[in-house]
């Protein structure tokens, strides 16, 4: 089964659903549409998951795996647009952290700005060795904080490192990344999907509601 969105590409694979994203340009940038075609896919899979799912996000090759915020774009909303634009990314990030199937980030390239939070609204992040990295420099532009900016925050990780990736800018390389339990394992860019679906059905074999449960409470959602 498949599922084509624009930017967005949805298919599942026995128990596994897989969402790629999409770019023609080498990088995904969100803009309003984007959020919509996500949620829609979220739709899709609390709607016909059943005992024994879990979901992969990944990237088409070549490509970074998310890059946050469109902020050429984003720069020229009003206030009031951008502030409306970051609730709803800030609602999407934690609708995928509280996700009732698990959730691993397949990251063949790299995470930067508001694309490093995907990657941490996910259970588990699989990272390419030469391809991947995490970042967030996006002081530079103007950001509305709102109570779901603090709940992003608060839930997403509990790493020490959080404060060097968000306020010190810092890059993570997939290797730092994963000494910094800011993810889970670097593996080799042509053997990363392999041991993302791997992990996956490992995943999809847990009790699916007591999962859920015990992985709100670890994020204290």
């Amino acid at each position: 089964m498949k599922t084509e969105y624009s930017g967005l590409h949805l298919q599942k694979q026995g128990s596994i659903w897989i969402l790629t994203q999409i770019s023609t340009h080498g990088t995904v940038n969100w803009q309003m549409p984007i959020l919509d075609q996500w949620n829609q896919c979220l739709n899709r899979i609390d709607e016909l998951s059943i005992e024994g799912s879990c979901l992969i996000i990944d990237n088409s090759p070549g490509e970074d795996w998310c890059c946050g915020i469109d902020m050429q774009w984003f720069l020229t909303l009003e206030q009031s647009e951008q502030e409306i634009f970051q609730e709803r990314m800030n609602q999407l990030l934690l609708r995928l952290a509280a996700l009732s199937i698990p959730t691993v980030a397949c990251m063949n390239g790299a995470a930067k700005q508001w694309g490093a939070l995907l990657a941490l609204a996910c259970d588990f992040r699989l990272m390419a060795n030469q391809h991947s990295f995490l970042r967030f420099t996006d002081l530079k532009a103007p950001i509305t904080t709102t109570p779901s900016t603090t709940a992003v925050f608060t839930h997403l990780t509990s790493s020490p490192a959080l404060w060097q990736l968000i306020l010190a800018g810092r890059t993570f390389t997939a290797q730092e990344a994963v000494q910094a339990n800011l993810a889970d394992a670097h593996w080799p860019d042509d053997e990363l999907f392999h041991e993302s679906l791997v992990l996956a059905e490992k995943l999809a074999r847990k009790h699916r509601s007591s999962y859920a449960a015990l992985k709100r409470a670890l994020r204290r959602l």
